[in-house]
């Protein structure tokens, strides 16, 4: 995430943060741009899947300085794409709130259920960002799913969750 701080003529200020994907370098991190100033952009490692796997949402806003109500188009992150990504976060920086927000998003799922959401991954998996998917699914079953060796409850998903 890019700093560029701009004041504007009524000395409001204007932060600008830039994001990108570079997947082999440890997301999370600000990373220098080849620039003159000391602009810096955010790694997030496949967030470009949201290009592809995304949702539309309207939403209405005020406008500031009494300019009126305005309606947008706003393209966002849909289910599927927020979980790859958090799961990346939870897996990198070890954070109860990615715990939270994954199962928040997940569990109930817009009313669809869990059926629906397995139904998503499997068809993701044939899809343009199948290894993206693959990694997901690894790092949730290694983080929320009882395996042989560690009974579910003791996994550190289940334990940073809020319930």
């Amino acid at each position: 995430m890019a700093y560029q701080h701009n004041r504007t003529k009524h000395g409001v200020l204007m932060v600008l943060e830039l994001l990108m994907d570079t997947p082999d370098i440890a997301g999370g991190k600000a990373q220098p741009l080849p620039t003159e100033g000391t602009i810096t952009a955010l790694n997030i490692p496949y967030s470009s899947m949201v290009f592809d796997l995304h949702q539309v949402t309207e939403i209405q806003a005020e406008l500031l300085g009494g300019n009126g109500i305005a309606k947008k188009q706003i393209k966002h992150a849909n289910l599927f794409s927020f979980t790859c990504l958090k799961s990346f976060a939870f897996n990198q920086r070890f954070e109860r709130k990615d715990v939270h927000d994954l199962i928040y998003c997940i569990e109930p799922a817009p009313n669809k259920g869990m059926d629906a959401v397995a139904d998503t991954f499997c068809k993701e998996l044939a899809g343009k960002h199948c290894d993206v998917v693959k990694a997901c699914l690894l790092i949730l079953r290694d983080r929320f799913v009882q395996d042989e060796k560690v009974e579910v409850y003791r996994k550190d998903g289940p334990r940073l969750s809020p319930n």
